[in-house]
């Protein structure tokens, strides 16, 4: 090797040492024995409910556990093409009763129970759907449910 090769070597490796040790040529040696111990994290200092430590002479509260999730329900199932049949009709007739407790406006009621008597045919709801139309504030509103309940009896 040269005298410019090994000059450049060494001014280069002397560019390297200052930059490592953060220091300049007037620096010290940098002993090549610095033993590190590694002494692990900070131990942290308990806190109270609010995430600050606690004051003098208060008490700590443990963390909780961690909640574990329920276990998911097991889905039923869906039942087949010949009982959907009688579903729908038990659903139909499980649903008139609750019409009333549900809250609902006159006009909403009146719209359900008509489409509970469309689609079952069981014209014995048609009184429950007479009273929901009678009972519809809107006079415009009232006139169409009223010819509506004519038109189911018609039917």
């Amino acid at each position: 090797m040269d005298q410019f090769g090994q000059t450049n070597n060494n001014d280069l490796q002397r560019a390297i040492d200052e930059i490592s040790n953060g220091s300049d040529n007037n620096a010290a040696p940098v002993e090549e024995n610095n033993i590190q111990i590694n002494l692990g994290e900070p131990p942290v200092p308990p806190t109270n409910d609010f995430g600050m430590p606690p004051m003098d002479g208060a008490t700590v509260n443990p963390p909780e556990p961690p909640v574990e999730p329920a276990p998911a329900p097991e889905p039923t199932p869906a039942p087949v093409s010949g009982d959907l049949d009688s579903v729908r009709e038990t659903a139909l007739k499980e649903l008139v009763p609750i019409i009333d407790k549900a809250g609902l406006s006159a006009d909403r009621q009146f719209g359900i129970i008509t489409a509970v008597v469309e689609s079952s045919h069981d014209k014995s709801f048609i009184p429950k759907a007479f009273e929901a139309a009678r009972n519809i504030p809107d006079d415009k509103l009232r006139a169409e449910a009223l010819l509506k309940i004519v038109g189911l009896i018609d039917q």
